[in-house]
């Protein structure tokens, strides 16, 4: 029994130490911030984090969350997202939730861009994050 429960604690705080390591604020490189500001000279109160091996800053909107930027390790810009009001999303994006979500309202809508300026959009819709090209046509869950 002890050795369950000495399991069961050390599970928990190792558990604690990733989460812990995998959501707080990063400091980026110089080269990142340089390219960063670069792109972005107006951008304020940003928050840097990692995602996928990737430095991602965070900045703008009433929630300080509405526009994220990715750069690579040696400072190559990977994208961008925006949350834009569920109401900009293009019509067949709405259609498509209500035909296979069963009418289920979209939750938060975004816009992604990525390096070569290839457009998507996304919808999330009962937890499951939709893409859907430029033109509101879709291509994947991407969860």
């Amino acid at each position: 029994m002890k050795k369950i429960l000495l399991l069961v604690i050390l599970l928990v705080a190792v558990n604690t130490f990733f989460w812990i390591h995998h959501s707080r604020a990063v400091d980026p490189p110089a080269n990142v911030k340089h390219a960063f500001t670069k792109l972005y000279p107006a951008a304020h109160a940003v928050t840097w984090k990692r995602n996928d091996g990737d430095y991602k800053a965070v900045w703008g909107g009433a929630s300080g969350k509405d526009t994220s930027v990715f750069f690579s390790d040696s400072a190559i810009f990977m994208g961008e997202e925006n949350t834009i009001p569920v109401g900009q999303l293009p019509a067949s994006i709405a259609d498509y939730a209500r035909q296979h979500y069963n009418g289920a309202e979209i939750n938060r809508a975004g816009c992604k861009m990525d390096a070569k300026g290839h457009r998507m959009c996304t919808a999330e819709i009962n937890g499951d994050n939709l893409v859907f090209d430029d033109n509101g046509n879709f291509l994947k869950v991407d969860n």
